[in-house]
């Protein structure tokens, strides 16, 4: 040990005798420092201007695309890495002093360790450097998530191991240190990129899934540790510095060149075979290290997935399609990667298949423009060729219909979920996140232990409806049946249909009518089927618009509910808001209907509109009737009479019935009846679910309608997988702090270390 010890304070030495040492330092403090610096003046700026956003310590750290700071300091490391290594064996050799170790008592293993304890000993210098830089920074973000932190350094420094070792073997191969320093950087572009070429080949995208370094850090800088990544960083260090001992035992024990290559072979695939033994899912252990366990699926996810049966995962890709690359063999790791946060919890895990067909596409495009008039079967084939596929492995249109037609989904790329004779369809989404989350997820799990919740929409006068007919601000299509949406709720356990009552009854099996703004009066018929369903106990969702009070009253007065005579009206200093615009909020009462509902009123949430009824209601009658949205008190009334939606103002005139106050715009009904909880909502807006009005909601609203939904089916779906905000979202930093930062960084203490080298070096060169 006391060799090992002395061989690594040496080779310490002459790395800071050395300009190398000190410049590598200098550097890599000059850039954390201007990465840290440009991001706190970001987060300071978005903080000055009132702005608090959750999961700061991320934005800061490991930014939006990758501009965070450990993720720089993570992308630059083969910068330093073999200007580092490139002299640790090649300056023993050139200068003639390996042969000294050689002849001295002290063994291959003890020189291999002890110089590759000294090179990690100068990266702890630099993950120690980097450590004081986040944790200072970190002080400036209340409840900073120093868990996610302290796993992304962790995953550096194990970067760190890798690429010493593979440095500390290139060094090696050469005396002359600026070739081993090509050969280091070549090995670590050949590990980075290895996983994304010959990927068509299964075998080959099987072996070199175990030792490409390409995202291997990935899961550790979100701050999920896994047993699996850990494996793969110590086999892959073991793996060279094994080649390292071997390079300089068979230095000095002569073997056929044979032999030593079919020893490295075996070394190699030693280490492929250690790998997948520890990505073996029963093997496999994590820990994660964020605050909310936001790498986690929630406890409800986890016990719906405990007692799982087998799944077997159909995968369907469209060649024709622009989405087909999701599903092509060169994609086929990132794909499995997208089952594992769910494999972790599933006892007999995913089986996983692939077919691929061709037929018209809703996601295509380019095909299509490239060669207009060109038969499908003929576009087939071009694509096939372009793809590497053989036609005979890909289905015609005909083919396809008879295992699964996708054609009302748009045959885009589809997954389906199958358990016993249970299925689900599970699709990919227009947004920048693609694949499905976990909520879309477990809703599609779900489905497979309970059927769909049946909802139906009341046709027959020229009502709203969920289907796309072009008309943005009357169709709900986006928000309910759109199944590319990730929000529509065709994605999360519901399905809908449209039903005409005036020669039918309403179905038994439905569980929930939706009345949505019928322009036309409902024929006495068609009134008494929808009192006799709700009384009943059938839930209801009824919306009507100011204009409509004469139709929707007759339906909702015997709920104890009537549309208010006039219109509601609103102050604004926005000249560009009309009269009628109104911006709302949540009643406090719907604080109680979910978790996001409360986050939603506790962040002051609101929610605008063109043209709204206020509601009146009977607190004494059958049902337990609260406000859901309420207009503000301090700027609206309610207009009697008409009024001209152009006019630039519009005074309240209490003479003529004007009342100024906060009205109710939305109520939810509920009571016991039959044996079951009954849910009613009624609505004096129909505006705001509509595709036009909800493309302009803020995003933190997008969630609204699910919440609506999960509200009426009593929790069944979609499935509540809340997770806990980070509280981390805003800094107590100042400009004048971060331009105190930058200057310490960026010049102070570059310069310090510089003055101390300079000294160093000067009084070296003396002796």
């Amino acid at each position: 040990m006391k060799s090992i010890i002395r061989i690594a304070r040496t080779e310490i030495r002459s790395l800071f005798y050395s300009p190398i040492g000190w410049l590598v330092l200098i550097i890599f403090i000059i850039q954390a420092g201007l990465d840290l610096a440009d991001q706190l003046a970001r987060c300071q700026m978005f903080s000055s201007l009132g702005s608090k956003s959750p999961g700061l310590t991320q934005y800061l750290f490991l930014g939006s695309r990758g501009e965070g700071v450990l993720s720089q300091v993570q992308n630059r490391l083969y910068l330093y890495i073999p200007l580092l290594t490139m002299g640790l064996i090649g300056r023993e050799t050139s200068s003639g002093s390996i042969k000294l170790l050689y002849s001295s008592p002290v063994s291959i293993v003890e020189i291999i360790t002890g110089k590759f304890l000294a090179i990690l000993s100068y990266c702890l210098l630099l993950i120690s450097f980097l450590l004081i830089f986040v944790l200072v920074s970190a002080s400036y973000l209340p409840d900073a998530n120093t868990g996610l932190l302290l796993s992304g350094i962790l995953g550096i420094f194990l970067m760190c191991v890798v690429y010493s070792s593979i440095g500390l073997f290139m060094s090696s191969l050469s005396s002359y240190q600026p070739v081993a320093a090509l050969y280091t950087f070549a090995a670590l572009a050949l590990l980075n990129f290895i996983g994304q070429i010959g990927q068509n080949m299964s075998w080959f995208r099987e072996v070199s899934s175990f030792l490409a370094i390409r995202g291997r850090t990935d899961q550790m800088m979100r701050g999920l540790i896994s047993t699996k990544q850990i494996a793969y960083f110590l086999t892959m260090s073991a793996l060279f510095t094994g080649f390292t001992y071997m390079r300089l035992y068979y230095q000095r024990h002569q073997r056929p060149f044979s032999f030593r290559a079919a020893l490295y072979t075996s070394l190699v695939f030693l280490a492929i075979g250690l790998n997948w033994l520890a990505a073996r899912p029963a093997l496999m252990a994590y820990f994660d290290a964020t605050r909310t366990r936001s790498q986690t699926i929630t406890a409800t996810s986890q016990a719906l997935l405990k007692d799982m049966p087998p799944i077997t995962v159909h995968t369907y890709v469209n060649i024709l399609g622009d989405d087909a690359r999701f599903g092509m063999p060169a994609a086929r790791n990132d794909d499995y990667k997208f089952y594992e946060k769910y494999q972790r919890f599933l006892q007999h895990g995913f089986m996983v298949d692939y077919t691929y067909y061709y037929d018209s596409c809703a996601a295509t495009g380019w095909l299509f423009k490239q060669h207009p008039g060109v038969s499908l079967k003929d576009l087939a084939e071009i694509a096939a060729d372009s793809k590497g596929f053989d036609m005979s492995d890909v289905l015609s249109p005909d083919s396809i219909h008879k295992i699964l037609d996708l054609r009302s989904r748009g045959n885009r790329f589809m997954r389906q979920f199958v358990v016993g004779d249970k299925t689900a369809l599970v699709g990919i989404f227009d947004d920048p996140q693609v694949d499905p989350g976990e909520q879309e997820m477990m809703d599609a799990f779900k489905l497979m232990t309970v059927p769909a919740q049946r909802v139906a929409f009341l046709t027959g006068h020229n009502e709203r409806v969920a289907e796309e007919h072009g008309v943005k601000e009357r169709d709900y299509n986006r928000r309910m049946n759109k199944s590319v949406e990730r929000q529509s709720v065709v994605n999360h356990g519901f399905d809908f249909r449209q039903i005409d009552i005036d020669s039918a009854d309403i179905p038994d099996d439905i569980s929930l009518l939706i009345v949505a703004d019928p322009t036309l009066p409902l024929k006495s018929n068609e009134l008494g089927k929808i009192h006799r369903y709700i009384d009943s106990g059938g839930d209801c969702w009824i919306l009507g618009e100011p204009s409509h009070r004469e139709l929707m009253n007759p339906l909702i007065n015997p709920l104890g509910v009537r549309f208010m005579e006039g219109r509601l009206l609103a102050e604004s200093d926005n000249p560009e808001f009309t009269p009628d615009f109104l911006i709302t909020h949540f009643a406090p009462e719907a604080a109680g209907y979910s978790k996001v509902l409360k986050q939603l009123i506790g962040d002051d949430a609101q929610l605008t509109t063109h043209g709204a009824a206020g509601l009146v209601y009977d607190a004494k009658g059958p049902f337990q009737i609260r406000p859901f949205i309420i207009t503000n008190a301090a700027n609206t009334w309610n207009h009697i009479g008409t009024f001209d939606s152009t006019a630039a103002k519009i005074a309240n005139d209490p003479s003529h019935g004007d009342q100024k106050g906060a009205f109710p715009i939305a109520l939810t009904l509920e009571r016991s009846i039959h044996g079951k909880q009954q849910r009613i909502m009624v609505w004096g807006d129909a505006d705001m679910l509509s595709d036009g009005e909800f493309s302009g909601v803020p995003k933190k609203l997008w969630e609204l309608n699910k919440e609506i939904f999960k509200w009426f089916s009593k929790g069944q779906f979609p499935l509540d997988i809340y997770h806990a905000t980070e509280p981390d979202n805003h800094t107590t930093i100042s400009l004048g702090e971060v331009a105190g930062m930058r200057t310490v960084l960026l010049f102070i203490l570059p310069g310090i270390l510089l003055f101390m080298g300079g000294v160093l070096l000067l009084i070296r060169r003396r002796r």
